[in-house]
């Protein structure tokens, strides 16, 4: 009896798949003379995947993201046409290696991202969004083999694309009593502030905050107007654009212990968490738990093929490494 390897076939038609990936997206991209990227990540349930259907005039209810999702829209003015591809990571605190994937030399020059950040869970900021600007900073450093630029006297490290973090179901968040609100606020007016970030609220049940969603993807991928007013009123949207904000503006995050300069980003950052977990003991994130693991050890045990689940792993590993090739091409 003939045995067939399915992973050898699989890598197979994956690599033959990137092959004629590659050579349709270079045919596909070749008639534009503009292409921007946008990159959604963040927590999860925050809104990345409806603030992406919204944009698209789709109002259907949204499925949870596993892994990378794309999207494009194009736009056809006077001797021009342009085109801005949506990139989101779903289950980013997972997955942010990633970002790798997403953010590469071919985009570089027209990149920028948003992050949703969840305020109804502050207790997993760190776990989910520290690692995440790490990843995208040493990304985006990598390729353009230069640090970013930073302003020492506003104690701004800027990530080095446009950036903009989206304080995620407003809806939720504008019913938290006062306080809360403006502790929640304050740290993440300090966060942006200190990436050169801009801070703005988001929900899908507010139409004036679903346009201003629509009109933040139209003027980072089509150059469209975007015109808001900063507002830092706890009683209503945030909107604070990068740059705008300042450390004596945004006050104490801890009271009595005020920082009016930082000395890098890992200075502020280190500052940033500390207050985080001064207000809200962060926790881990609760690990998927497999079907597998979920048994008894007898159980395990009985199953255990250690030689056979090693060879499956790199197997899987091959794969996954020849999907990432794919979606760099």
């Amino acid at each position: 009896m003939a045995f067939v390897d399915i992973f050898e076939k699989g890598i197979e038609a994956l690599k033959k798949q990137k092959e004629e990936s590659a050579q349709e997206k270079d045919r596909f991209k070749d008639e534009f003379n503009k292409i921007r990227t946008i990159f959604v990540c963040g927590m999860a349930k925050s809104g990345k995947t409806s603030f992406i259907n919204r944009y698209f005039d789709r109002n259907e209810n949204s499925e949870p993201t596993f892994g990378l999702s794309y999207r494009f829209a194009t736009k056809t003015r006077v001797n021009t046409k342009e085109l801005v591809e949506f990139w989101e990571l779903g289950n980013s605190a997972l997955l942010s290696s990633l970002t790798s994937v997403c953010i590469t030399e071919k985009n570089i020059s027209g990149l920028s991202t948003i992050i949703f950040i969840d305020p109804t869970i502050p207790q997993n900021i760190e776990a989910v969004i520290a690692p995440l600007l790490t990843s995208i900073r040493d990304q985006v450093a990598k390729i353009k083999g230069e640090k970013p630029k930073f302003d020492m006297s506003k104690s701004i490290f800027y990530i080095g694309i446009p950036c903009v973090m989206v304080i995620g179901r407003y809806d939720e968040f504008q019913n938290f009593d006062t306080e809360r609100k403006r502790t929640i606020l304050k740290l993440l007016r300090f966060l942006a502030h200190v990436n050169g970030a801009t801070l703005m609220s988001y929900s899908i049940y507010q139409e004036i905050l679903v346009g201003r969603g629509k009109s933040l993807a139209g003027n980072l991928g089509f150059d469209t107007a975007f015109n808001v007013q900063n507002s830092t009123d706890i009683l209503k949207p945030v909107f604070v654009e990068a740059g705008s904000d300042s450390i004596e503006d945004i006050g104490d995050l801890i009271n009595g212990r005020q920082r009016a300069t930082f000395d890098s980003i890992r200075d502020a950052m280190d500052f940033f968490l500390q207050s985080l977990n001064e207000h809200f003991k962060q926790e881990p994130l609760e690990q998927p738990v497999s079907l597998l693991d979920s048994n008894n050890d007898e159980e395990t045990r009985k199953f255990n093929e250690p030689l056979l689940d090693t060879a499956i792993e790199e197997r899987f590993r091959e794969m996954e490494f020849l999907s990432k090739e794919m979606s760099r091409a």
